[in-house]
């Protein structure tokens, strides 16, 4: 059984609505070059990654699984003794034959949950499982090439997690990013993430994540800078049609449609007007909900805010509205069978899509945006892709014709 603390509140998604952080100045040692922290990460073998979202984020202590020796595991225990986890994709996942904590996640496309599978253990070559030894070389078989089911055991003290394919650009999440840094420094794809907590058992603080980086020479790197690099190097998105498209309510748009190495998903841009790209460009980004975009009323107003935001751009004279489709299995029947919940996740949903989105918005030459949403809060979610946000405009409301 783990006990954490009851101010301790452990969640391996780390996904939710957040504040603006580009206001938050990073410490000193984190100013060396992207490029110098991978290289340290790669030598030391042990990182921090800090959710830089939120004042105080959350900061988890990273390591590649399949490299990681009794020695840097019995360091990373030293440094917390939090629940050892290891991030790992859908088809690792699949291959190893690793079932979820909770029943009915292998048929389901809910973004929200928490894909846990059941812990396991190296089959042979361990004791306990619970030494130094025995962890790490459970997680050298979790991200062994080729992964081989029947070295596993079940259960044990190591946690695998399903992450999101796409990582951080699809969800903005220290699993995510975990699962991004150790590829992105050819550390095998599947990464041990371990909590920083403090000695009262809650997330550190970050006067304390610095303190531990100082005293065991660990190089912190944040998500926004993952996200931001990838979004340098990575090229997610490639038009594959393009068309003139008149409409009844707001006139003639021009079409593109976007296909994602993510996923086969196609989604739509339209296109109002000539856009002019040295300044803010009015936007709108909307996910799917089929269900109420085709066939629904005013609740939830999901048409009426697609149609409304498209007479928004007509007034102002030129804008941008990217309609992502969603292209999981299951997710027609999800929101039949949860019409009204599945509505109220679509904010939360819409913050870990905008990747898509922002990089569909970096390939069309946008680099800042006025945004048209109907929500209240401050969102984050296009920021952290590396696309400003220099206000946030209501969506108006207009009379439906008949």
């Amino acid at each position: 059984m783990i006990l954490l603390s009851p101010s301790t509140r452990w969640d391996p998604e780390g996904c939710s609505l957040r504040p603006s952080f580009k206001q938050r100045k990073l410490p000193a040692k984190m100013n060396a070059s992207i490029q110098d922290r991978f290289k340290r990460f790669a030598a030391r073998g042990l990182c921090l990654l800090t959710d830089d979202s939120v004042p105080d984020g959350r900061t988890v202590v990273v390591a590649s699984a399949r490299d990681i020796t009794p020695q840097l595991m019995n360091q990373s225990l030293n440094i917390s003794s939090a629940l050892s986890i290891v991030a790992i994709s859908p088809a690792r996942r699949e291959a190893l034959m690793l079932e979820y904590m909770t029943r009915g996640l292998q048929h389901s496309s809910d973004a929200e949950v928490h894909k846990m599978c059941i812990s396991v253990e190296a089959r042979e070559g361990v004791t306990t499982g619970i030494s130094a030894f025995d962890r790490a070389r459970t997680c050298n078989l979790i991200g062994a090439d080729p992964p081989l089911a029947r070295q596993l055991v079940r259960p044990g003290h190591i946690f695998p997690l399903e992450v999101r394919e796409g990582g951080v650009l699809v969800r903005f999440a220290l699993t995510e990013g975990a699962w991004d840094l150790v590829r992105i420094v050819q550390r095998g794809d599947a990464a041990l993430c371990v909590d920083l907590l403090d000695r009262s058992g809650n997330f550190s603080s970050t006067p304390e994540r610095d303190r531990v980086s100082a005293e065991f020479e660990l190089p912190i790197l944040t998500l926004s800078e993952i996200a931001r690099y990838r979004l340098e190097h990575e090229n997610l998105v490639h038009k594959v049609a393009e068309a003139k498209l008149p409409t009844r309510i707001a006139g003639e748009f021009r079409s593109i449609v976007y296909r994602t190495t993510l996923h086969g998903g196609e989604h739509m841009v339209l296109i109002k007007g000539a856009l002019d790209l040295t300044r803010p460009v009015l936007t709108r980004v909307q996910p799917e909900f089929t269900c109420a975009d085709v066939f629904g009323g005013d609740t939830p107003p999901s048409r009426s805010q697609l149609h409304n935001s498209m007479r928004a751009l007509a007034d102002h004279g030129s804008g941008i509205l990217i309609y992502l489709r969603r292209p999981q299995t299951g997710h027609l029947r999800n929101q039949i069978n949860n019409w009204q919940t599945e509505f109220s996740r679509k904010p939360a949903v819409m913050m870990r899509e905008y990747g898509i989105g922002a990089q569909i918005l970096r390939d069309l030459g946008v680099k800042s945006i006025e945004l048209l949403t109907s929500s209240s809060k401050t969102l984050s979610g296009l920021t952290n892709f590396g696309i400003e946000i220099v206000a946030q405009r209501p969506i108006p409301q207009y009379q439906e014709a008949a």
